[in-house]
């Protein structure tokens, strides 16, 4: 008997529909077309201005530039004094493009980082931070007018002989954690507080969104700051009292004028951050025989405790320009041991304070 051949297998279609043709014809997709998606005006305005900043922070990262410094004079504390010396050096000043580019210095023999100057990254942010500065200048007045006469010049006008250090950190004998004196002295301390939260505030605003332009050497010691340390500081003085401060930093130092000599500050962390309003001013450093220009609204991250320092006038008019300076306590980032506050006592110099 003749072996039954099986029927021929029918082609399938090549497509998803359900086609009953026995014929292999490849079916033209037709593509489906998703409807495009519409956005309201605020929704495309706000996506442009997104569009705009990402633009002009990458733009700021190519405006960015290094320089890797010799070191031409060995300075210690006692030189540093010498005032005539430090003068007598023949400062350079680093090339400044039209565009005043973002700059890092960098030490040729260890390879840390000496300081970063950064310009505010967009115009939008630019006109903020004039208005937050006119307001910040505003405050710092009424501080130094409520100031007893024997603690302050006539006006911000004058050069001061002394800094105004708002925040906290410990008091003679590094035993007990507290306000400064000038920040809890009777006749001003509601005046001190107002400064300490618009310092905060400026400093949320224009401050840490530039850490993706801050070196990554100084990461670490940031992470800290706002982690561990700023936890162990507010446990000891309380919520009410570190609510004041931003945490990079535990201190703040507001001054006009220009600082008086070549230093370092050996009792800060690094980095610390220099905040220039008003005027332009030359940063010195003395070990490298170098100055750059810091012009109003610069920020300057600044490795202060290794490399000797100082301001000095650019030729503009001295009167316009005051600055602030915002530093982490060593004591407070190694976590050293404390006399613990009583809560109570605090709560009540801030209740004072607020009335």
């Amino acid at each position: 008997m003749a072996a039954r051949s099986k029927p021929a297998r029918q082609p399938k279609c090549k497509c998803k529909c359900k086609c009953s043709t026995a014929k292999s014809v490849k079916h033209k997709r037709t593509a489906t077309t998703k409807p495009a998606r519409t956005f309201s005006k605020e929704q495309r305005e706000r996506r442009a201005a997104a569009e705009r900043q990402r633009r002009e922070t990458l733009r700021a990262r190519k405006l960015s530039s290094t320089f890797t410094l010799p070191r031409k004079h060995t300075i210690t504390d006692k030189i540093a004094k010498d005032q005539e010396f430090i003068d007598s050096i023949q400062y350079k000043l680093l090339p400044d493009g039209p565009t005043h580019d973002n700059i890092t210095l960098m030490d040729e023999r260890t390879g840390s980082v000496i300081l970063q100057r950064i310009s505010p990254t967009s115009a939008k942010k630019k006109r903020a931070a004039e208005k937050s500065a006119q307001d910040g200048r505003k405050k710092f007045e009424a501080y130094v007018a409520k100031k007893p006469p024997e603690d302050r010049t006539e006006d911000l006008t004058k050069r001061l002989t002394r800094e105004y250090h708002l925040g906290i950190w410990h008091t003679t004998g590094q035993t007990i954690l507290d306000f400064t004196g000038q920040s809890r002295h009777e006749k001003c301390r509601a005046e001190a507080l107002d400064l300490l939260l618009w310092a905060k505030e400026h400093s949320n605003t224009f401050l840490t969104p530039l850490r993706e332009h801050i070196h990554p050497s100084f990461y670490p010691n940031l992470k800290h700051r706002a982690g561990t340390a700023f936890e162990w500081l507010t446990k000891n003085v309380g919520k009410k009292s570190t609510d004041f401060l931003h945490p990079w930093y535990t201190t703040i130092a507001l001054f006009a004028g220009f600082s008086a000599g070549a230093h370092t500050d050996h009792r800060d962390e690094a980095p610390s951050f220099l905040y220039n309003f008003g005027g332009s001013v030359f940063l010195e450093l003395p070990e490298f025989a170098v100055r750059i220009l810091v012009r109003p609204l610069d920020i300057v991250i600044l490795n202060s405790p290794t490399f000797y320092h100082r301001t000095q006038p650019a030729g503009e008019d001295e009167k316009l320009r005051w600055s602030m300076s915002s530093f982490f306590r060593t004591s407070i980032f190694i976590m050293q041991p404390v006399t613990r506050m009583k809560e109570e006592y605090l709560n009540e110099a801030l209740a004072r304070a607020c009335s």
